[in-house]
């Protein structure tokens, strides 16, 4: 633990004790990635330069689009923006019947004694921590995309989306109250 702006901050390394040795991890989750902003960037562009455009399912369907004619000059010009969620490590809580198992011990030199800290969220530096937060985060993403249809990706913490100039504004409202409803910062 390190003293940093008047709290004592938790500095999480559990491979030293051995704790991230005796993880094993089945699944391997998809954290996103600048591949995926970028192919979505390009089939938005794409859909931007004309009247009609075709897009492939993940089926390998075409998918005819038309483009509505409400879209004026600059209304279809792509921007991007990325939400960084503060924190998101220490926002979700850790089960609490493991609270006995979260008590992290510290040698305070200035009091030459040992100080116990209870860690009641997500350790940063616990493996396992990355695979539950990544699971958590795919679950935000899918709310975004499929509940508001916000084009967006997610690496980690980190959204990236995807829009229209057209709809800005509707974007970062509705992104911004999903984030302010579900209590993130």
């Amino acid at each position: 633990a390190i003293r940093h702006a008047g709290a004592v901050r938790a500095i999480d390394d559990y491979s030293v004790a051995g704790h991230n040795g005796a993880t094993s991890v089945g699944d391997k989750v998809d954290m996103g990635g600048i591949d995926v902003v970028a192919n979505i960037a390009r089939a938005m562009l794409r859909a931007s330069c004309g009247k009609r455009f075709v897009v492939q399912t993940g089926g390998g369907q075409e998918l005819g689009v038309d483009v509505s004619s409400v879209f004026g000059p600059g209304s279809l010009d792509v921007l991007g923006k990325e939400w960084d969620l503060s924190k998101a490590y220490r926002q979700p809580a850790r089960s609490p019947p493991h609270s006995s198992f979260t008590v992290i011990a510290t040698w305070n030199s200035r009091k030459q004694q040992t100080e116990l800290y209870e860690q009641p969220v997500l350790a940063f530096g616990s493996a396992s921590s990355v695979q539950h937060f990544c699971w958590v985060a795919r679950a935000l993403l899918h709310i975004m995309t499929c509940t508001f249809g916000i084009v967006a990706s997610h690496y980690v913490d980190n959204y990236p989306a995807l829009t229209y100039r057209a709809l800005e504004s509707h974007t970062q409202n509705v992104v911004d109250e999903f984030f302010r409803i579900l209590g993130w910062d």
